[in-house]
């Protein structure tokens, strides 16, 4: 039996190798690169993109340093189960306190990166969707000389009878 986790979805990364990728390629259906290279608009869109990119790299370095550390724990067990000794000097419940601290920790700092880039994709999920009109922005027919002009809110923030025929215009 191999040691790596297999890839549950054929076409997109492993969750367990590099959740942050995964993410992206499952919310957003892209990777870092696709994603800064298909953002258009607004500079907000592609700061919050470049955001979203260095969360899920972030996400997966953390990844990697967990891996690591957790795979350095298993050797220095193996080698003092097999008799040996360990790699680094100190007593083995000390090394292995330092290793489990360690652990934690990246633990910890996964779990923040993997909730932060989820916020982050929530905010670009709602920065990319069209708007939907609220109650007071709904276009609404006025009355008055020209039949059946729509208007919203005034743009022009009308504080007095300019005629422009928006919502907010006292002239009728």
């Amino acid at each position: 039996m191999s040691s790596t986790p297999t890839n549950p979805t054929p076409d997109g990364p492993n969750p367990a190798l590099r959740p942050g990728a995964y993410r992206l390629h499952e919310r957003l259906g892209t990777t870092r690169t696709e994603l800064l290279q298909q953002v258009s608009g607004s500079p907000a869109r592609l700061a919050l993109a470049r955001l979203i990119a260095g969360a899920a790299r972030d996400a997966d370095a953390l990844t990697d340093a967990l891996r690591s550390r957790i795979g350095h724990a298993r050797d220095n067990l193996g080698r003092l189960g097999s008799g040996g000794r360990l790699t680094v000097r100190g007593s083995f419940a000390t090394v292995m306190a330092t290793l489990g601290a360690e652990i934690d920790l990246l633990t910890g700092q996964l779990d923040q990166a993997l909730e932060h880039l989820d916020e982050l994709i929530d905010a670009y999920e709602r920065l990319t969707e069209p708007p939907t009109p609220t109650a007071s922005e709904r276009l609404r027919i006025l009355p008055g000389p020209r039949r059946y002009r729509t208007a919203g809110p005034c743009t022009c923030a009308c504080t007095r009878p300019c005629g422009c025929g928006h919502a907010g215009c006292t002239a009728r």
